[in-house]
């Protein structure tokens, strides 16, 4: 839990701009946080550990900067995940997805780090089913599913980085072994970290992944061009498996039961 306290004073407009530099344009929204002496470093890690694919499905926020002001400008660090580009977005209105190349680059400033990952974007459509309705999502009519396949090596920021995982917007505890993220509208128990299995609605959205799947890998064999190399074997083997439950299920799928 968060606690506020009153402070003393806080710093005016004139001095972020000093903190940032003259010849630098502030970013939309600057929280600054006066910080105790002894909290100033765990905070500081806590922040600038933030996954990069965080920002996948924050359609609002393109950038996120941790900057570190000292007495000594020599000490201040800058850290930074962005979204630096979004190409190639195709649109299929006959089974209502879109798919588009996202670029994500995290950036370390004192380490000299600087790397870039890009992902191939899957979203798609599905109507609810009246079975998986529940009262909390009772106006909602799709479920809007997002798979993020990495091209390449996805970008680290430590050793304790999670494999992919499911989202819901934010990653959830929730790691899988597919290679690449699912990301849906799920309802989530009050820590927001767990997603409820046995949720109706989230057994829904669950049954529909197979399909969005099949789809972004047939949209990623045929065009070939764009398709993450790095990830095909393993999206082979998942399809394999995936048959393969399906038919010790007679035909059914449950995502849940593999995580």
């Amino acid at each position: 839990y968060i606690v506020p306290e009153w402070v003393d004073d806080y710093p005016t407009l004139s001095v972020i701009k000093q903190i940032y530099g003259s010849g630098t344009t502030l970013p939309t929204t600057t929280i600054v946080l006066p910080l105790k002496p002894d909290k100033v470093k765990p905070v500081k890690h806590q922040l600038s550990s933030i996954h990069p694919e965080v920002l996948l499905f924050l359609s609002k926020i393109r950038r996120l900067s941790v900057k570190e002001d000292n007495e000594d400008p020599r000490l201040n660090t800058v850290s930074s995940i962005s979204i630096s580009s979004e190409i190639n977005f195709v649109t299929r209105k006959n089974i209502d997805a879109q798919s588009y190349m996202l670029h994500l680059s995290a950036d370390e400033r004192g380490g000299d780090l600087e790397k870039e990952c890009s992902y191939h974007m899957w979203r798609q459509r599905f109507p609810v089913r009246q079975e998986n309705r529940v009262e909390r999502r009772m106006e909602v009519e799709e479920w809007v599913i997002t798979l993020a396949f990495p091209n390449g090596q996805r970008l680290h920021r430590d050793t304790k980085s999670p494999g992919p995982g499911v989202y819901a917007f934010l990653p959830t505890e929730m790691v899988t072994n597919f290679p690449f993220i699912i990301q849906a509208d799920f309802l989530l128990a009050s820590s927001r970290e767990t997603i409820l299995l046995d949720n109706k609605w989230n057994q829904g959205i669950f049954d529909c992944v197979p399909s969005a799947f099949i789809n972004a890998f047939i949209s990623l064999v045929k065009g070939t061009k764009d398709a993450p190399v790095s990830s095909m074997s393993s999206m082979f083997v998942f399809m394999f498996h995936l048959f393969n439950k399906r038919s010790e299920n007679g035909g059914s799928f449950r995502l849940g039961s593999w995580c």
